[in-house]
């Protein structure tokens, strides 16, 4: 609790004597996005943030995997399904031509990002993609409202 100060700290330390229950660190998480911003608008941001998530040219399959978990780590939790969905229709239209050559859609999100990212890196091989840059990655996300947790 040394960094947060004032009104939050003030805030949490009322809340852990009223409730004199174990301070887990997804309560405390959640106690304190809920003091930065109340949750119905903070779902509607991420919801939003979620929606409008698509890959970048300059954003590997990986990292773009990273920041769409974030996101919806702040959503209620989709179908292992849904997941796979999702993620193929937010991928490059390259890489989703390539996965569909397979002509049978992975059954797991897991297996979907391997998938993905072989054939990222065979796409990158023939020239049909650019290879990704760590710096590039900083001048991507200006803009991005990432969550904060």
């Amino acid at each position: 609790m040394q960094f947060i100060q004032q009104d939050p700290r003030d805030a949490f330390y009322a809340y852990y004597k009223r409730n004199k229950s174990t301070v887990t660190w997804e309560v405390m998480k959640s106690f304190l996005l809920n003091q930065m911003q109340d949750p119905v608008n903070r779902a509607l941001e991420a919801a939003q943030r979620y929606q409008s998530a698509a890959q970048k040219h300059d954003q590997s399959v990986q990292r773009f995997v990273t920041y769409l978990e974030l996101i919806e780590d702040e959503l209620e939790p989709y179908s292992e399904v849904h997941r796979v969905q999702h993620l193929f229709a937010k991928l490059l239209p390259q890489i989703q031509t390539a996965i569909t050559d397979f002509h049978k859609l992975a059954a797991t999100r897991i297996a979907l990002v391997e998938l993905a990212s072989t054939l990222e890196r065979n796409l990158q091989k023939k020239g049909v993609l650019k290879t990704h840059r760590s710096g590039e990655d900083k001048e991507r996300n200006k803009g991005d409202r990432r969550p904060t947790h």
